[in-house]
């Protein structure tokens, strides 16, 4: 449960996530288990707080402590406000038709929002965090439009080689190929953020999910579609994949700027590099930054 507080003490505006202790379970718990060894409280959430703790950036949502209290725990964290998933909702078809004024105000909007994404992204990356669930509604705007990533549910520190990742992560709209495929480690690491960015950064031009199935094969079906069917899937994504993509239509990839009408060409690149099938061929948030996208003074101009 997660509500808004105020100190009494400095009567700063925080929100709480209140964790309560589980049931203890018995048999083998995996590492991706709700219930954990420690004291009975859910492993990720656990490691959700350990996370945020670790992170220092304008971009990252800040921790402020952390208590224990009448079997719970209780992670206070800094009030930030809307998230963008639902600012973008709340904005007419207007903002996203072209030729329309307001339409060129959201291409800015998203030049400077999306530069803050990849700098929550790329410091993440930085310090060994692996994210696993980049979506619009994980980024939240303050009053000064600064994005504040959070949603580390999911996150962990990176991983040693032989120790296995879940498939279960990111919400299905943004999840890699590489993960519906069933990818495991090392083909699936940072740069399955960087697919789930993109993912973002189309829908905050657009206004519309990028690709959005009802399954898992419904999510390859409408990537495909739109980048194009591999003609070699297991070269595409350096793992071997399952034997029924072979079966699925041979799509020709269609035109990116057409989807996403009035993106200058410079972000219509830097989508697509960003959703290269191959995660080994795809831009890392950090030289996406270097991009020249967003070179130049683009400050956001009011509406």
């Amino acid at each position: 449960m997660v509500v808004k507080c105020e100190s009494r003490v400095s009567g700063k505006v925080m929100v709480v996530k209140r964790i309560k202790k589980m049931p203890s379970v018995s048999g083998d718990a995996s590492d991706e288990d709700e219930a954990g060894a420690d004291q009975g409280f859910p492993v990720r959430y656990l490691r959700e707080a350990c996370l945020l703790r670790a992170c220092n950036h304008p971009n990252v949502m800040k921790l402020e402590f952390v208590t224990y209290h009448e079997g719970q725990i209780e992670l206070f964290s800094e009030f930030v406000g809307l998230n963008v998933e639902d600012y973008i909702s709340s904005l007419s078809d207007e903002y996203f038709t072209r030729n329309k004024q307001k339409h060129e105000w959201v291409l800015q909007l998203g030049r400077y929002f999306m530069k803050q994404v990849l700098k929550g992204i790329d410091y993440c990356h930085s310090i060994g965090i692996l994210l696993r669930d980049v979506k619009p509604r994980n980024f939240l705007i303050s009053s000064d439009g600064t994005l504040k990533l959070t949603g580390f549910v999911l996150a962990r520190f990176s991983l040693l080689p032989e120790e296995p990742l879940t498939q279960q992560v990111v919400t299905l709209s943004y999840r890699a190929p590489e993960i519906i495929l069933g990818g495991t480690y090392p083909v699936y690491t940072a740069p399955v953020d960087i697919w789930s960015a993109g993912c973002t950064f189309a829908e905050m031009i657009t206004g519309r999910t990028l690709f959005e199935g009802d399954s898992e094969i419904g999510q390859l079906l409408k990537i495909f579609k739109l980048l194009g069917t591999p003609s070699d899937c297991n070269k595409s994504f350096c793992f071997e994949v399952p034997s029924y993509i072979e079966l699925l239509p041979q799509w020709q990839p269609q035109s990116l700027s057409e989807r996403l009408e009035g993106l200058c060409d410079e972000g219509v690149d830097l989508l697509s590099r960003m959703l290269l099938y191959h995660p080994c061929s795809r831009i890392t948030a950090r030289d996406a930054l270097k991009h020249p996208y967003f070179q130049g003074d683009h400050s956001l101009m009011k509406t």
